[in-house]
C-alpha cells in the first residue's frame, strides 16, 4: 500500500492508543529565540551575506541546501549594487523567483538530453526559492505575502519535477499524515458539524528491498526547517538500507505545529502513522533534524527511538565572549543523542563545555565536532572529533545494530574525570555488555561509547 493511502479510518485501536506506555514529561515554553543582532541582519543584505550566508552557501548548509554557489554569488552582487537592503523587501524576492524560473525553464530543455543535469538545476531553483521566502515567518504560509506564497508552490512544483527525473530505486512519495494526537477543529459542512484533523505534510522514500517485497526497514525521521531541502540527506539514509521520512519541524513550513506547543503529540502522529504502516521497522527508528527541535524529541518521545541526531547552528551555540549559556535539552534526553555542532562558539548540555574548533582553522567541509549524550544507561562523556559527517550515519548504524547485539561498551572514568576529554581514532567496539555482577555503582561509570 502506498504511503499516501492512508487514512485515519486504516488506523487500529492499538496503534493509536500509545499513552501510557511512555510516560509523558511536560512540554517546556521556553524557545531559544535568536537575538536582535540576527533579527536584524536580515535587514543588511551586504552583512548578512558576507558574514553568514556566504559561508552557508559555498557548504550548502540551511537554507542554501541543493544550493549552487555560481547562482548566488552574482545574484547577491547584483542586489547590492542595485540598492536593495533587506530580505523583507518585495523586490528581493522577486528576484530570486525571477532567477528560478529561469533556472527551472533551462532544465525544460536539460532534461531532453541529460536528465540528471535538469534535476540538480531544478533542484538549485528550489534553493533560490527557500531564500526568498527568508526571513522565517511564525505565519502559516496562507498568511504570508502573496510572493512569498507564490515561491513556495513553484519550490514544491520544482521539486516534485525533479524527482521524477531521478534515476533511482526509491521513487519520492508526497504524504499527507493524519495529526490524530492533535486537537480536531468543527466547522459546519452542509448544514452539519464536521470534525477536521490536520494534516501533516512529509515525504517519504524507502528502500528497493521493502518497495519490491515489504521488508521491514529500519527509517530515520529527518526533521527540517524545510522539507524539500534535504535531498543529500535523504541519499545517505538510502545508502545505508534506511527508509526517510521528513517533515517540516515545529514553527516551520508547512508544520501544523507551532514551536514549543503540543510537540510531543506531533512526534507521537508521525510515529503512529509510521507504526500503521507495517513496513517500518519500529524498533530501530531514529531522528536526525536541525538543533533544537531535534533535541525536543529526544526529550518528549526518545524512549520510542534508538537515538536522536541534533545538528546546531551558530544561532543556537553559545558567544564565547559573551560567556553565556544556552541549555541544550530541556528536557532529559530518552534516548542516545549525539550533537554535531558546526558554529564556532560553544555549546553546554548537562553541565558540559564543549568547545570546538574556529572555522579559520579548517577548510569547508572537512571537520565537525560531535559530542554524544544519553539516557542513564547509554551515554558519552567527553568531545568526539571527526573529518566530515559520514561518522554520524556510522554512529546512528551502531546503535541500531546494538538492538541485537548488546550496545557497544567501554569502560571510562567517571564522567566527572571526564569533562573536556578528547577521544580520538576509529570505532572501538566491545560486544559483551557489563556482568550481572557488577554493582549498580560499578555501572554508573560504565558508558556506552563510541569512539571516533
Amino acid at each position: 500500500m502506498s504511503p499516501a493511502r492512508l487514512s485515519v479510518e486504516d488506523m487500529t485501536e492499538s496503534e493509536l492508543s500509545f499513552e501510557g506506555l511512555w510516560p509523558a514529561q511536560p512540554n517546556k515554553k521556553q524557545k531559544m529565540q535568536p537575538n536582535d543582532e540576527n533579527l536584524d541582519m536580515y535587514d543588511d543584505i551586504a552583512s548578512l551575506w558576507e558574514t553568514k550566508w556566504k559561508s552557508a552557501c559555498k557548504r550548502r548548509q540551511a537554507p542554501f541546501q541543493d544550493a549552487s554557489y555560481l547562482d548566488f554569488a552574482p545574484l547577491f552582487a547584483s542586489l547590492i549594487q542595485r540598492g536593495i537592503t533587506t530580505t523583507r523587501s518585495p523586490l528581493f524576492t522577486q528576484a530570486l523567483v525571477t532567477a528560478a524560473t529561469t533556472l527551472a525553464d533551462e532544465a525544460t530543455i536539460t532534461a531532453q538530453s541529460n536528465p540528471a543535469l535538469a534535476s540538480q538545476q531544478l533542484l538549485n531553483a528550489c534553493a533560490l526559492l527557500r531564500v526568498a521566502r527568508y526571513p522565517p515567518s511564525s505565519k502559516s504560509p496562507s498568511e504570508q505575502c502573496t510572493l512569498k506564497q507564490d515561491a513556495l508552490i513553484l519550490q514544491k512544483a520544482y521539486h516534485a519535477r525533479a524527482a521524477r527525473l531521478w534515476d533511482t530505486d526509491s521513487p519520492l512519495d508526497e504524504v499527507l499524515i493524519p495529526h490524530v494526537h492533535g486537537a480536531t477543529e468543527e466547522s459546519l459542512v452542509g448544514g452539519r458539524m464536521m470534525a477536521r484533523r490536520a494534516q501533516i505534510p512529509a515525504l517519504v522514500r524507502v528502500p528497493l528491498e521493502t518497495l519490491l517485497m515489504g521488508q521491514a526497514c529500519p527509517a530515520a525521521v529527518i526533521v527540517s526547517s524545510d522539507r524539500m531541502g534535504c535531498t543529500e540527506t535523504c541519499e545517505r539514509v538510502l545508502s545505508r538500507g534506511w527508509a526517510a521520512v521528513v517533515v517540516d519541524g515545529p514553527g516551520r513550513g508547512e508544520c501544523p505545529v507551532s514551536e514549543g506547543e503540543a510537540e510531543e503529540g506531533l512526534w507521537k502522529s508521525v510515529l503512529s502513522w509510521m507504526a500503521a504502516m507495517g513496513f517500518y521497522d519500529m524498533e530501530n527508528v531514529v531522528v536526525i533534524g536541525e538543533g533544537g527541535a531535534a533535541l525536543r524529541v529526544a526529550g518528549t518521545v526518545g524512549e520510542r527511538l534508538r537515538g536522536v541526531v541534533a545538528y546546531l547552528d551558530r544561532e543556537e551555540s553559545v558567544d564565547e565572549e559573551k560567556e553565556e549559556s544556552v541549555a541544550m535539552f530541556e528536557q532529559q534526553p530518552r534516548c542516545p543523542s549525539l550533537i554535531v555542532n558546526e558554529s564556532t562558539s560553544y555549546a553546554k548540555s548537562n553541565g558540559l563545555w564543549t568547545p570546538v574548533k574556529d572555522e579559520e582553522e579548517t577548510s569547508y567541509d572537512s571537520h565537525s565536532d560531535l559530542y554524544a549524550f544519553g539516557t542513564e544507561h547509554s551515554a558519552c562523556i567527553g568531545q568526539l572529533h571527526t573529518m566530515g559527517r559520514a561518522q554520524v550515519y556510522a554512529w546512528v548504524g551502531d546503535l541500531m545494530i546494538g538492538r541485537s547485539g548488546g550496545y557497544f561498551w567501554t569502560v571510562i572514568p567517571a564522567p566527572e574525570k571526564m569533562a573536556g576529554a578528547v577521544m580520538r581514532g576509529r570505532f572501538e567496539r566491545e560486544l559483551t555488555p557489563p556482568s550481572p555482577e557488577e554493582s549498580v555503582e560499578t555501572r554508573s561509570t560504565i558508558t556506552t561509547v563510541v569512539v571516533i
